[in-house]
């Protein structure tokens, strides 16, 4: 009997679709569940649901509910109505609304996203977690053929899909949809250009531009370029590689154009490239004491527990937030990466080429010269803002070496690898210390906060260690051990994620007041002002907040405040004339701030929402108060005039126009002709 369970397990593809199952199975158990990485529990830091705080203040999870959400409900609305989704009209509503097609976060033109678009708007909260479970089906099983194709074992591949798909760096932010959509498609990217597939590499450079990060996308774009560079390939099937790339480009014109468009016109966008502001971007590179948590994730704490306690700090001393040096890939992996590094020599060249991109990733992330080439040197580099956003990259290169280890580490490797990873380990520990140092915290605070992250770890540590060695021992008569490894890993992720991600119930996603019922019953089409004051990207929850940009457009509300990044340049220089002050806050990517009444009243806003209990001052009518909000009216509204604006319309139709024409030329000349051969006679 037990050896015929033996010989059925031995059939690697059965194990293969097991853990390939188990990874996508907890997603779909949570869409069957009504669960979801909404943030919900947001809802509990602003005033009208003061009393329902259930989790710490994560102002980047945040932007899951107050931007991916209203955005996908606003287009799956116009669809249903049948007009193109080219504004939302429910911000900046003085305005005339606010871009929204060529916001490419929107994600209209994804091909994964049509599917979603005949379902009635209700289904919004739903279609986010559905689409978190389908990319990372796409991603792990992608990573998995990536490792094979690069000669891992079966149970090597298993493990670089699990240590990519579960990594932090895409579970950190998987409450912001684009990041993982794009990077779904980055392993196949890879994958095609090793393959020589031009039609393929064309599809997928196309899928992976239309699915809404164009920062994650260029990284994406450009190491799939260097792997066509540099893998050993006669000039001819280069240059139609390269040439598939362009393609791919053009085939996606009908969102790169209008979104290129918005950037030149946004007060954020058209950034020239300067000294001052190359000194700003690189302020926020991963500084080298950061690498510690590679192995001990929540070395400088977890925003998501214990009382929601991060100290991050950018090299000039500014807080930073957790998912973006987000690193870690499980235990096992670092291990297994360095036990690999003492078979570098018996690597083949794409082996060599993946281990190039990720020394070329990590040294971007840190703010190397490399990013000074970058910044001055690419077109529109100078507006991303954060060179660490290119940690998915070597997350997935290291993955992908730990993989091709696995079958080639003896014991000698794990022993030289693990004294390096101890000494590395101690080295940022130190690094690590010095900067906690720094904080201003109690002395007993800053010196338990790093052992403990630590011994924290030591467990699963010595584990993966202990386990390392005897699943080497015993791989030669007993295969079947090996797939201890990756089942510890999936652990040792899902744990490590239980305590980042609170979730919540996909029937709270869209909550309502009965301020929020008396405003949709008395001024469903009036311009309406939420006073929000200081609104600042930081770990703290901002005071006093009532009803943030955007979360009116959830209820067909019709807000003058609107997402500080899509505002056009000309709107903000006649909104700050008008209300005599700067709205915009000096953080990019931060909600536009309207902080007084008379505020509110010369940007033509005609009721106003107030913290409750709120005074009522001499002028002003008293519409509605209760436990969640005061709301006040104005009998006389300001009106104001904007000129006629086309929201990049013009470069929407050119782009339309083009991705038709390519798609209709390239069918047209990759079909099967049809065989015109005559019978002989």
């Amino acid at each position: 009997m037990f050896r015929g369970l033996t010989t059925l397990f031995r059939q690697r593809y059965l194990m293969v679709t097991l853990f390939l199952f188990v990874i996508t199975s907890k997603y779909v158990f949570m869409v069957m569940s009504g669960q979801t990485f909404i943030p919900t529990w947001v809802y509990g830091h602003l005033t009208p649901w003061q009393t329902e705080i259930k989790a710490p203040w994560n102002v980047l999870s945040a932007d899951g509910i107050f931007e991916f959400l209203p955005w996908r409900k606003v287009v799956m609305e116009a669809v249903a109505n049948g007009y193109l989704p080219i504004v939302n009209p429910y911000a900046a509503s003085t305005l005339g609304g606010q871009p929204l097609l060529a916001n490419g976060q929107s994600g209209f033109f994804y091909p994964l996203h049509w599917l979603f678009w005949i379902l009635p708007s209700s289904y919004a909260p739903t279609t986010l977690m559905v689409s978190i479970a389908i990319h990372m089906g796409i991603l792990a099983l992608g990573t998995y053929q990536l490792a094979r194709r690069l000669s891992a074992s079966h149970v090597g591949a298993t493990i670089a899909a699990i240590g990519f798909s579960q990594s932090a760096t895409l579970v950190t932010w998987l409450p912001l949809s684009t990041h993982l959509t794009v990077l779904a498609w980055l392993p196949w990217m890879w994958l095609a250009a090793i393959n020589k597939s031009y039609k393929h590499l064309l599809l997928l450079t196309m899928m992976s531009l239309l699915a809404g990060h164009l920062q994650l996308a260029m990284y994406s774009l450009l190491t799939t370029g260097i792997f066509i560079v540099s893998m050993k390939k006669p000039l001819l099937q280069s240059g139609r590689l390269l040439t598939a790339l362009i393609l791919g480009l053009c085939l996606s014109a009908c969102q790169l154009m209008p979104s290129i468009e918005l950037g030149q016109q946004s007060h954020r966008g058209g950034v020239a490239a300067s000294p001052a502001g190359y000194a700003a971007y690189i302020s926020n590179a991963m500084p080298l004491s950061h690498l510690i948590t590679w192995l001990s994730p929540n070395h400088f704490g977890n925003p998501n527990a214990n009382g929601g306690t991060s100290w991050m700090l950018t090299n000039s001393g500014v807080p930073n937030n957790y998912a973006e040096w987000a690193l870690y890939t499980g235990v096992l992996i670092p291990i297994l990466f360095f036990a690999g590094m003492f078979t570098f020599k018996s690597l083949h060249r794409d082996h060599k080429v993946i281990a190039f991109i990720g020394v070329l990733a990590l040294a971007i992330a840190l703010g190397s010269p490399l990013c000074a080439a970058m910044y001055y040197g690419i077109p529109g580099f100078a507006a991303t803002g954060n060179p660490a956003r290119v940690l998915p990259v070597l997350s997935l290169a290291i993955c992908l070496l730990a993989a091709i280890a696995v079958s080639r580490v003896r014991l000698r490797h794990l022993a030289f690898g693990s004294v390096v990873l101890l000494v590395i380990t101690g080295s940022c520990m130190a690094l690590a210390d010095q900067t906690i140092q720094k904080l201003s915290l109690p002395r007993d605070v800053t010196s338990a906060l790093s052992a403990y992250a630590i011994l924290n770890q030591m467990p699963m540590i010595g584990l993966s260690l202990v386990l390392c060695v005897v699943c080497i021992r015993l791989k030669s008569r007993y295969p079947i051990a090996m797939w201890v490894l990756p089942a510890l890993l999936l652990a040792d992720l899902w744990t490590w994620s239980a305590s980042y991600h609170p979730t919540g119930r996909v029937a709270d996603a869209i909550k309502t007041t009965p301020g929020i019922d008396y405003l949709k019953l008395n001024a469903a089409k009036s311009p309406i002002a939420c006073l929000v004051g200081n609104w600042s990207i930081s770990s703290t929850s901002p005071k006093g907040a009532t009803l943030p940009p955007n979360l009116l457009t959830l209820h067909h509300l019709h807000d003058i405040a609107a997402y500080d990044s899509l505002i056009l340049r000309k709107d903000k220089e006649k909104l700050e004339n008008l209300a005599g002050t700067s709205l915009m806050p000096p953080e990019n990517g931060n909600l536009m701030r309207v902080p007084t009444i008379d505020v509110a009243a010369s940007l033509g806003a005609e009721w106003f929402v107030l913290p409750p209990s709120t005074d009522v001052p001499t002028g002003w009518e008293l519409a509605y108060t209760g436990s969640d909000m005061t709301i006040l009216r104005s009998s006389t509204p300001t009106s104001i005039s904007m000129e006629p604006r086309s929201l990049v319309t013009s470069t929407l139709r050119l782009g339309m126009f083009l991705t038709i024409l390519l798609t209709a030329i390239l069918i047209t000349t990759t079909s099967p002709r049809a065989n015109t051969k005559l019978p002989s006679v």
